[in-house]
């Protein structure tokens, strides 16, 4: 019996990492034709996967950059290896968009589409989705949307559109009120009460159908490739100092944009907590 495990899955980066991990796995399992063996992780509670534990001490693969498919399955065409990587590349994915998308459908999800009906309305009205990550960022490559961009596009968008809803994903609440002209929904709009809150956004996400702006975050990011009806993806460059789209199927998962000062935070862990719980409590109190 040939096998694959990842025995960081679950701990290596956090949800949507995960999402990318348990896809490789996937996706080499099929190529190679091998049995998989997990650690727990979010996934089998949310979707349902059910993967043996890992019973056996396999030699350690190291994935970096872009490695590609070929080379992979060179390197070990016979399985029986222990990955560890991030395996955010659209290109191992890309071939068969239906195969990823299938891994990620969650347990229960009619509950999910029946709240979703109930907000959208049975004819579809144009909803706009925006997450905005603040708990782990505002470092490096790691940044904040700045939010006079995101309302800029709005303002282009909204009044052009029938009836248009906005759902606001966040990991800082406080963030709704930047974008109350619009009246958005969050996750609490969700009656269900199978999932971790975070999860909520992420379907919601995948879910929107006119635009989603995305942080500059592999979370709204897998969402986007989950996203079967939206028209529009949009994400932070500060470089262009502007949201820019995106094709979440060939797009890199982050762009490496950022600037002096947040390279500066990057090195210095402790006084980027400082700094930016300073600056988010007096941003936050003066709204």
């Amino acid at each position: 019996m040939k096998y694959a495990t990842m025995k960081t899955l679950g701990t290596n980066g956090r949800f949507a990492n995960q999402l990318f991990q348990y896809a490789f796995l996937r996706f080499y399992a099929k190529r190679i034709g091998v049995n998989l063996e997990t650690p727990a992780w979010e996934g089998q509670k949310i979707f349902g996967h059910a993967e043996p534990a890992i019973s056996r001490d396999l030699p350690a693969a190291r994935i970096h950059g872009r490695a590609d498919w070929a080379a992979i399955c060179e390197a070990y065409p016979s399985g029986n290896v222990d990955f560890w990587g991030y395996f955010q590349e659209t290109a191992y994915y890309v071939d068969d968009k239906t195969f990823f998308r299938s891994l990620f459908i969650p347990c229960r999800e009619s509950e999910l589409i029946r709240d979703w009906a109930a907000f959208a309305g049975e004819r579809g009205r144009p909803v706009i989705g925006v997450h905005l990550r603040y708990g782990d960022y505002g470092y490096g490559n790691f940044y904040e949307t700045p939010i006079g961009w995101v309302r800029d596009v709005l303002e282009q968008e909204w009044d052009g559109l029938d009836e248009p809803l906005l759902y606001v994903a966040t990991d800082d609440h406080r963030a709704v009120k930047l974008l109350k002209r619009y009246n958005p929904v969050t996750w609490q709009y969700f009656s269900v009460e199978a999932y971790p809150a975070y999860y909520y956004d992420f379907w919601a996400l995948s879910r929107v159908n006119h635009m989603l702006i995305a942080s500059n975050s592999s979370f709204s990011f897998a969402a986007a490739m989950l996203n079967e009806t939206c028209s529009t993806f949009m994400r932070p460059s500060l470089s262009a100092h502007k949201l820019i789209p995106f094709d979440p199927w060939i797009s890199p998962v982050l762009l490496s944009d950022s600037t002096p000062w947040l390279n500066f935070l990057s090195r210095c862990p402790c006084l980027r907590r400082i700094y930016n719980f300073i600056r988010r409590a007096i941003f936050f109190r003066n709204l």
